[in-house]
């Protein structure tokens, strides 16, 4: 084998494990995706406050919505917001592989929607217990992730 063809063969195996790792998590993050938008997402509501937090939460705003419901806008998946962090204490991602996804969609679903239930009893400022609780803002159509200085360090890695 030539150092050309070993350069390439390293450069593409390189390639795969980078991005097939990052696939990988993506399709975890979709799946929390899709349940939180089946759930909260609805732009067909007769109900004022549904259609303005729908209008906010959409994938089509590429300004508050879909990703940056839990994340903050511009910056790595790594950094989330109030929200994020409310629902990353009951969601590991890591526990949300394919093979996993696969295999048990209906306890996959269920997980996540208790993680939803749970973040919603939650105050939206986990440092003022007189903050108003993530599901209440979601109900009034507001987005439940604040972004705080301190979100902004950052994140640990785990």
């Amino acid at each position: 084998m030539t150092n050309v063809q070993r350069l390439c063969m390293c450069g593409g195996l390189a390639f795969a494990v980078v991005f097939g790792v990052q696939a990988h998590s993506a399709h975890a993050i979709m799946t929390f995706w899709k349940e939180f938008e089946e759930r909260y997402v609805k732009p067909d509501s007769e109900d004022p406050a549904e259609q303005a937090f729908a209008k906010l939460a959409s994938a089509k705003n590429k300004e508050t919505g879909k990703c940056n419901v839990c994340h903050i806008k511009g910056k790595s998946k790594k950094y989330h917001n109030t929200y994020g962090k409310a629902l990353a204490e009951f969601l590991d991602k890591d526990d949300f592989k394919t093979k996993r996804r696969k295999e048990e969609p209906e306890a996959v679903k269920k997980e996540i929607q208790e993680a939803f239930d749970k973040a919603a009893k939650m105050h939206s400022d986990p440092d003022n217990k007189e903050s108003p609780l993530f599901g209440k803002l979601m109900e009034e159509g507001k987005l439940p992730g604040l972004v705080r200085p301190k979100d902004l360090k950052k994140p640990e890695d785990k």
